[in-house]
């Protein structure tokens, strides 16, 4: 049975809002300023082309190293990749093979106790990044499987890191 040890679920919906808003501000800005529900209506349009094609690409290639969710199933470990623009990448490993797991910086939160690290380790020579804070779930004992030295380290330096 699969346990879901980190899920970060994609908000895939929230760029898509901005490029709506984005180009409908682009075509009342036109309109407010003269020119014709046309024009306005046409400036508008390339506009939300545009945005489209930059929020797809940046879908499609720019998050293949982020982690969206952790599955364990006894002793293999399953990726899922956060790519959310066509079908999201999945790396199967096992507990053990990842390597060089760091903590890259602490969350920006004003309550230091609060604070969530972002993590990254390598795997066959790619790195991956997994971002703690906003996690929906984290389980840091599950996660103490894949790593045990890493997250026990991990929990000394940062007692608050709650599951």
């Amino acid at each position: 049975m699969k346990r879901i040890v980190f899920d970060d679920p994609v908000q895939w919906w929230g760029p898509f809002a901005v490029v709506l808003i984005l180009s409908g501000a682009a075509a009342g800005g036109a309109w407010w300023y003269g020119a014709s529900a046309g024009e306005g209506f046409c400036l508008g349009g390339v506009f939300f082309v545009v945005l489209l094609l930059v929020v797809a690409g940046q879908g499609w290639l720019y998050w293949t190293t982020e982690i969206s969710r952790l599955t364990l199933d006894g002793s293999e470990v399953e990726a899922g990749l956060m790519r959310w623009i066509g079908r999201p990448g999945r790396v199967r490993f096992a507990p053990g093979e990842a390597t060089h797991w760091t903590v890259l910086s602490l969350s920006s939160d004003a309550d230091q106790s609060k604070a969530r690290p972002n993590l990254s380790f390598t795997l066959r020579g790619k790195t991956y990044r997994l971002t703690l804070k906003g996690a929906r779930i984290a389980d840091i004992d599950g996660l103490k499987a894949i790593e045990p030295a890493f997250f026990d380290r991990l929990v000394a330096d940062h007692p608050n890191l709650r599951t």
